[in-house]
């Protein structure tokens, strides 16, 4: 693979793992890893997500555009991630 085939990143933050995809422009998976999730500790998910995101990339040969999906309750009066498993004190804001 060269870095002019697009490859996408899909990442699960659960609050027990955190699981990440890579596939290639046809939908093939290319690499997956999954990794604990930190508890309660921001700093160290953050620090999870983004090694995870390098391997992934690394094993696929190529970097790509990330998307990823968290559980929680999304406030209908402010719109933000209202609560989280991950980030029970939320102050986390989703655009």
């Amino acid at each position: 693979m060269t870095d002019r085939e697009p490859i996408r990143l899909g990442i699960d933050l659960g609050g027990t793992k955190i699981e990440g995809i890579v596939l290639d422009a046809r939908g093939r998976t290319l690499a997956r890893r999954r990794v604990a999730t930190p508890r309660e500790d921001y700093a160290a998910t953050v620090a999870a997500v983004a090694g995870l995101v390098a391997a992934l990339e690394h094993e696929a040969g190529a970097r790509g555009s990330v998307g990823g999906g968290i559980p929680g309750a999304v406030s209908p009066r402010t719109e933000p991630l209202a609560r989280t498993t991950q980030f029970p004190s939320s102050s986390l804001i989703l655009m």
